[in-house]
């Protein structure tokens, strides 16, 4: 992305959200107390197919039954 501080293009950026209503877009929306017990961010310079992601080891369907 580019940050006109630096007058530069940055490596290493995650773009949560552009254009005008991007200071709209919270990265946690939560309401009542909650604990973090765990944040784990994988990053990668993207190559091919961009709907193919590198698997991480992670069964995305106990995931999804946890939170149903």
């Amino acid at each position: 992305t580019f940050v006109p501080r630096h007058n530069t293009p940055r490596t290493g950026r995650v773009v949560i959200a552009r254009g005008r209503d991007a200071t709209d877009v919270p990265l946690l929306h939560s309401f009542g107390p909650h604990r973090l017990s765990l944040f784990k961010v994988w990053t990668y310079e993207q190559e091919g197919n961009l709907f193919n992601p590198p698997y991480h080891g992670i069964d995305r369907t106990v995931s999804a039954q946890m939170l149903a």
